[in-house]
């Protein structure tokens, strides 16, 4: 509540950031969504904030980064959810149609029931057969290329869900913390502010300025 929102004439609080993006917000602008609110607008922030009820709830589903919005008018609402970095998002809803899901997560899904399937058929090391099928078949292909040794161990090791969720937990945060360098050099921060920023060596952010060029 304390957290002064830019650019709002110092107002405060996750309900102001809400109603500031939805406001004044510039989606073109990424992580400057706010950057250019006119004195007019924060008077409509103001008056909306005044008038239109705002929840703000705590939620934990083992990610270092989320976000949930949902906006009601009427009978219609439209839901809107970010995962990892601000930049991400992953679902959008508006009643009840979806027009835009993680694919990732579909992919998982998929994956999960190749394993069932080859489970069921009795074949010869099931495992090793689904993610030889899922890479072929483009199912998690970058995460499976990377990671296939884990995932099969995993799969064959009983599943322990805290250590799971550290695991996931550790990936988004680097996830984020890369996502974040790359948006810093986008707005020609230099490598050592993005290394303040993120925690990620200089070496790390130079090697990553040179994929982008």
């Amino acid at each position: 509540k304390s957290v002064i929102v830019p650019n709002t004439d110092r107002m405060k609080g996750i309900p102001a950031a809400a109603v500031a993006g939805i406001v004044a917000g510039d989606p073109e602008k990424q992580l400057e969504v706010i950057a250019s609110v006119t004195p007019d607008q924060i008077a409509d922030m103001r008056a909306f904030l005044a008038a239109t009820p705002i929840k703000v709830v705590h939620v934990d589903n083992g990610l270092t980064f989320e976000i949930g919005v949902i906006l009601y008018a009427g009978e219609s609402y439209a839901k809107v959810r970010i995962v990892n970095y601000h930049t991400n998002i992953v679902h959008i809803e508006k009643d009840n149609e979806v027009l835009k899901r993680c694919r990732v997560l579909e992919q998982y899904s998929e994956f999960v029931e190749l394993v069932r399937d080859f489970i069921s058929s009795g074949v010869d090391d099931p495992f090793k057969t689904a993610i030889k099928t899922a890479k072929k078949n483009g199912v998690l292909g970058n995460y499976l290329e990377r990671k296939a040794t884990e995932v099969e161990n995993m799969i064959l090791t009983e599943y322990d869900y805290d250590t799971d969720i550290a695991v996931q937990r550790e990936e988004a945060y680097n996830d984020a913390k890369i996502e974040t360098a790359k948006q810093g050099l986008s707005m020609n921060l230099t490598f050592k502010q993005i290394s303040e920023l993120t925690g990620l060596t200089l070496e790390a952010i130079e090697k990553l300025a040179n994929e982008q060029e």
